[in-house]
């Protein structure tokens, strides 16, 4: 029988996998490298701009505020994608750090 906090971490980063490809992302996921960043959402052409594309760092906590030590996790991940001049994401079900401001509640 699974870990039920690792199937409900699962099953909150398919759901917000979803979302994304739903608003015309290609989302990648990363489930279990224990990278930075859990998804990899790419959208091109943006602004009307055929060359242009916002690269998302998504990072996908299955609790409902971020504390301390999540919070210290994110601050990685912006740097990372200040390098890659990507937007880094933190999706709690109840909160979104960063520019775009979604709630993934439970089902």
């Amino acid at each position: 029988m699974p870990n039920p906090h690792y199937r409900k971490g699962y099953e909150f980063e398919r759901r917000t996998k979803q979302h994304y490809e739903k608003a015309g992302f290609y989302v990648i996921s990363s489930r279990g490298s224990h990278g930075p960043a859990d998804i990899v959402a790419i959208k091109s052409a943006i602004c009307g701009h055929p060359h242009a594309s916002e690269v998302l760092l998504i990072q996908c906590k299955s609790v409902k505020k971020a504390g301390k030590a999540i919070m210290a996790e994110f601050k990685e991940l912006e740097k990372l994608a200040f390098k890659l001049n990507a937007v880094a994401v933190l999706i709690t079900k109840t909160q979104t750090i960063g520019t775009h401001k979604i709630t993934i509640g439970e089902n």
